[in-house]
């Protein structure tokens, strides 16, 4: 049993120069449902009117469009609003439920609002993005803490660039356990940091076991933070893992936990979010964690992921001649002539100790009512259906079967995909890497990147690839920062053949952040492709909190920016979750906020799809409604590893070695390797 609940952002909305997010909070059972509404309060000067829009200290409220006072207001005028962070409001926005002429004599504006403690460093309160600014010895800093519902009025005043609320009242609505000593059922404190099991979710297709850390002021700094991947038969599936840098699997050599180690650095003053997701439903069992900090570390047990008897899996396999069968399930799969007959093939076996009743089988694009589906399946049967032949489409080509079964009263499911291409398939690959010696490479795609000297000098290399099965022409390369006309450029490239260019070099910056972007043409078709390369200088702090969390359904997709609650989302272009996202999906995102001109932007760090499977990496054509044709975005390298991650599974991994010949701890190990080549 947990008392402390990670704080879930539901909805953010970066508002002006504040910032403000709503944050909805999910705390203790002290929690009331208006404890979960962001409410704002602000009184002071209006600075500008359009329509049905008003302005004060930079923020804009939506007001009534039939509300009589409109007809009344001007710049100047002193109002009291009371404002709802709503979602539903284009662009996003206060939206007012009262608005009150006051006539004050009052220059600075006045600020009351209710939400949730994101981070408490020192004096420094955060709520939505904002800077609460304590006198150092108020003694209602030693009752905040990260997750408190906290109802702050006070004066918005300057603090250099940004803003800040001076409080004059604090409330504190709810207050969650202390990171002190643990209460009962509250977590363990480990090594001076606080660990909860923060719960287990399954989406219908993975589950996801999550935890919370939290520092208690108390040093040393964590330096690494290991969870158990316990071993079952057959073995859990990592399919996911937040955060999503500084990762490894195996057996941690200081503190002897074989599974999922992150070694990120995490400070005493704060808190962070651990999240690791298996294929399929898995139960719950115990785990151990472990906290490493200066010279030593603690462990203990905790709830996690437990083994299950109850299993089911369904292959989906393609063939054009009955005879030899693929089993496809990475774009874009095999290549075939349009009309070619194409048939498919499910194989449904139970792989778990129980037995399987209720059992259905379907696919999103074809009908299986010929297949005989048993009544029950016994551990170890398995039964299976083939239908075609079809002519095969032009194009890219993914459809995808799933098989659902009861066990001891327990639903559980797995699903499978094929796919295949008909016709052309005009792609191109473009990879970006940087160096301080051009001996040494990084295919740094992901802030912070490489670290580098303050003094060193920096190099780029491009390596631009034909990844598709016809001729390019018409190739160009560029970048958003970076001078790439001393590249050779070929006119044409054949399947198959490639160039690189290397550039430099060039003196360091404090951090530095650029992509390049390569096109080609084929026929009437543009084809693209986008890596960044990142990079920071030492004497920097690179390793704080997440800043921004939001999760709810996307409302829009535009190549790399997906949109929710009318917030622009900025994904890396090379990350294959793109071509899984679609709109209406619920995803979780966590990252940080930056500027584009005007416009405030988050930039994701970690993103996981709550509701659908996430398949393997591949391209997609996207059509952009111009004369152009369509833009395909290829899909991302092959693996560093030069094995898929599927050729880890199944036990597979027992056969598998890495570049140096040594072997793998377990499949994640093996997927990780698969992923990344390390």
């Amino acid at each position: 049993m947990v008392t402390k609940v990670a704080i879930r952002i539901m909805a953010l909305i970066i508002i002006g120069v504040l910032g403000l997010s709503p944050v909805m909070g999910e705390g203790t059972s002290q929690a009331t449902p208006e404890d979960d509404s962001a409410v704002i309060v602000l009184e002071g000067p209006i600075q500008a009117i359009n329509v049905n829009v008003i302005t004060i200290a930079n923020i804009q409220i939506t007001l009534d469009n039939a509300d009589p006072l409109l007809a009344t207001l001007q710049p100047g005028d002193v109002v009291k609003v009371s404002a709802q962070i709503n979602d539903a409001v284009d662009g996003g926005g206060l939206v007012a439920d009262s608005v009150e002429w006051t006539g004050a004599n009052i220059l600075s504006p006045i600020i009351t609002l209710r939400g949730s403690v994101q981070a408490v460093n020192v004096n420094i309160v955060t709520i939505f993005n904002l800077n609460i600014q304590f006198t150092p010895n108020d003694p209602v800093l030693a009752d905040v803490n990260v997750g408190d519902i906290l109802e702050v009025s006070g004066n918005l005043v300057a603090v250099g660039d940004t803003s800040a609320i001076i409080p004059v009242q604090v409330i504190i609505v709810v207050n969650v356990p202390a990171p002190g000593t643990p209460d009962d059922g509250s977590g363990v404190l480990i090594n001076g940091f606080r660990v909860s099991f923060a719960g287990r979710v399954f989406n219908g297709t993975q589950t996801t076991f999550s935890y919370v850390v939290t520092g208690t002021g108390t040093p040393p700094d964590l330096s690494h933070f290991d969870v158990e991947i316990v071993t079952c038969s057959p073995e859990l599936e990592v399919v996911g893992f937040s955060p999503s840098t500084a990762v490894s699997f195996g057996t941690d050599p200081t503190t002897g936990v074989d599974g999922i180690k992150w070694d990120i650095p995490l400070v005493t003053t704060e808190s962070r979010l651990y999240a690791i997701s298996f294929a399929g439903e898995v139960p719950l069992g115990q785990v151990t964690v472990a906290v490493k900090g200066g010279n030593g570390f603690e462990s203990a047990l905790l709830p996690g992921a437990g083994c299950s008897s109850s299993l089911v899996e369904i292959e989906k396999l393609i063939s054009t001649d009955n005879a030899t069968w693929q089993n496809a399930d990475a774009i874009p799969g095999p290549e075939l002539e349009p009309g070619t007959p194409v048939m498919f093939r499910f194989v449904v076996t139970n792989i778990g100790e129980t037995t399987l009743t209720n059992l259905t089988l379907t696919d999103n694009m074809y009908d299986l009512s010929t297949c005989v589906v048993p009544d029950s399946l016994v551990a170890g049967a398995f039964f299976e259906c083939m239908i075609g032949p079809f002519a095969a489409d032009t194009g890219q080509h993914t459809n995808m079967a799933t098989v659902q079964a009861v066990a001891d009263g327990v639903e559980i499911q797995d699903s499978d995909s094929a796919n295949y291409f008909g016709g052309d398939r005009p792609s191109i690959d473009l990879e970006k890497y940087v160096s301080v010696d051009q001996a040494g490479w990084q295919d740094a795609d992901h802030a912070p990147g490489l670290d580098v000297d303050p003094d060193d000098e920096s190099y780029f290399r491009f390596v631009v690839t034909n990844n598709g099965n016809v001729p390019l022409t018409a190739i160009a390369l560029s970048d958003n920062i970076l001078d790439t006309s001393s590249c050779a450029i070929p006119a044409s490239l054949e399947p198959g053949a490639g160039f690189e260019c290397v550039i430099g070099p060039f003196a360091t910056t404090r951090t530095h952040a650029n992509t390049a972007t390569v096109t080609a043409i084929y026929q009437d078709l543009m084809v693209t492709d986008s890596d960044s390369a990142h990079y920071f200088t030492d004497d920097e702090q690179t390793d704080g909190p997440i800043t921004i969390i939001i999760e709810g359904p996307v409302q829009a997709i535009n190549i790399n920016i997906i949109t929710i609650f009318n917030i622009d989302i900025e994904l890396d272009p090379n990350d294959p979750i793109l071509l899984e996202i679609e709109i209406g999906d619920i995803v979780r995102v966590e990252g940080t906020s930056t500027t584009s001109g005007n416009t405030i932007v988050i930039v994701a760090i970690n993103i996981i799809i709550i509701n659908i499977d996430i398949d393997d990496d591949g391209g997609v054509i996207i059509d952009d409604d111009d004369d152009d044709g369509s833009v395909v975005v290829p899909p991302p390298p092959p693996p560093s590893s030069g094995f898929s991650k599927d050729a880890c599974k199944g036990g597979g991994w027992r056969n598998l070695r890495r570049a140096d010949g040594s072997g793998f701890k377990n499949q994640g190990d093996c997927i990780q390797y698969a992923n990344t080549g390390k």
